[in-house]
């Protein structure tokens, strides 16, 4: 229930089987693909990627200091995003039970250093 597990529950839900229907990845390689044509449709993948981005921070600036929080969460980003790329183009060489457990190995290897920080404590 703490910071890492938010992490893993972040993970968890980004390669559920529900994200790789047909329709679903169907819809998502649109989205991408009108992103590059149209601005109001760029606006909204600005606004995905900075929630993504916003979430897996939220954990690991509970875990590590901010640099490193934000340079951890543009990497675990953007596996997220290129694994799911992969799978859902059958371009990937490992089956998608693969795909979360790489994410969360690059968190646990990013994060071993910081085992013993002590994070500040944010008022809003």
């Amino acid at each position: 229930s703490g910071p890492r597990a938010r992490l893993s529950a972040i993970v968890r839900v980004s390669f559920q089987s529900d994200q790789f229907t047909q329709e679903t990845v169907a819809a998502w390689l649109a989205f991408y693909v009108e992103a590059q044509r149209s601005e109001e449709t760029r606006r909204l993948l600005v606004v995905y990627t900075k929630r993504l981005r916003s979430n897996i921070m939220d954990s690991l600036s509970r875990i590590c200091p901010p640099d490193d929080a934000a340079r951890i969460a543009e990497g675990a980003a953007a596996m997220i995003d290129g694994l799911y790329i992969r799978h859902s183009l059958q371009a990937a060489p490992l089956g998608l039970s693969a795909a979360p457990a790489l994410v969360e190995d690059y968190f646990d290897t990013q994060l071993k250093q910081f085992s013993d920080h002590k994070p500040t404590i944010r008022i809003l």
